[in-house]
């Protein structure tokens, strides 16, 4: 299926199946007719060509265009109409302009190398990333991805800390291009959630583009914002749950530290009371029942109340006996 994609070079389409196998990095130029792309294999050095004379000078010369030029856009269209290659044309327009005789060789080299820009179309393989993807984007449709730079786009991500074993949620309309260069730099380690906004999924061309590996392209998942929102929900109410139940086990512990604190309190304040005796208060406590006013109270200190505990016991124990049957007379003897 890949293999019967076109794709427009220049003004020509061409089929990048034959494309699929090549290095990248290399330089190809379109066929006479332009339904082929041919390998470049001679490069011009970078240097420049080589000036052997110095006599000629292009200070007398006039750029009058048409005048300088014997071939008319007319015949030029002709030319490139019938299958002439972008060599071809750039020889003629070479033999048929009055002045490149005598121009320098240096000017000579530039006239073809402009010449070359226009009549001919190369391209070479450039290997995908986010940066170069980002390059070609600005420069054919900028305002799809809101005027981003390469720079700025290597800065957000910097000012994100986007890297390996991070989780990501993006909510982005750049079709895709903040997604893919997000996967690139985390490398297939953390997760990288794309969201969508107005019911709408939202677009990845960018990420289908960059060309990413199985394990890069598994860590990104995509949703819409209302789905996340109804997620977050329903993960809040067992946190409110737990939250309440944290809160009843801290108020139950302070009330049991209340409570241990009480205790002492009130074991001395029973050691103080007045005791009792077969769970009947004392007489101490009598007294304080059946004083002279209602609800009046007498004060005993330990040493009236543990006499009157010891009379007490004396009483009950005289009680006692005095129940218990004398033995008859015969018994005795």
């Amino acid at each position: 299926m890949f293999g019967r994609r076109r794709a427009k070079v220049g003004k020509s389409h061409i089929q990048v199946g034959q494309l699929i196998g090549t290095r990248w990095g290399c330089s190809y130029k379109l066929s006479a007719d332009g339904s082929k792309l041919l390998p470049i294999t001679e490069h011009e050095p970078v240097s420049g060509p080589v000036v052997d004379e110095v006599e000629k000078d292009n200070s007398t010369l006039l750029d009058l265009n048409v005048r300088n030029q014997g071939l008319t856009a007319k015949d030029i269209a002709e030319m490139a109409a019938s299958g002439k290659a972008g060599e071809e044309i750039i020889e003629a327009l070479c033999s048929n302009s009055v002045t490149y005789a005598e121009k320098t060789e240096f000017a000579q080299e530039k006239y073809k190398k402009r010449k070359a820009r226009k009549y001919m179309t190369t391209l070479t393989l450039r290997k995908p990333t986010a940066w170069t993807m980002c390059e070609v984007m600005f420069d054919k449709a900028p305002t799809g991805i809101w005027n981003l730079r390469p720079d700025s786009l290597s800065l957000l991500l910097s000012l994100a800390n986007v890297a390996a074993y991070s989780r990501c949620l993006l909510l982005e309309n750049c079709q895709g291009l903040l997604a893919a260069a997000c996967a690139e730099r985390m490398g297939g380690y953390g997760a990288l959630c794309c969201v969508g906004t107005g019911g709408k999924v939202p677009g990845m061309s960018g990420l289908r583009q960059l060309n990413l590996s199985q394990q890069e392209r598994s860590i990104v998942c995509c949703t819409q914002l209302a789905e996340l929102q109804a997620a977050a929900q329903r993960l809040a109410i067992p946190e409110q749950q737990e939250a309440a139940d944290q809160q009843a086990d801290n108020s139950g512990k302070q009330d049991a530290q209340q409570q241990q604190q009480s205790d002492p309190q009130e074991a001395a304040a029973a050691a103080a009371s007045p005791m009792a005796v077969d769970g009947q208060p004392s007489s101490a406590a009598a007294a304080n029942d059946s004083g002279p006013g209602a609800g009046s109270a007498v004060s005993l200190g330990s040493a009236a109340a543990a006499a009157a505990a010891a009379a007490v016991i004396d009483d009950d124990i005289s009680a006692l006996y005095d129940t218990v049957p004398e033995p008859d007379e015969a018994a005795r003897q």
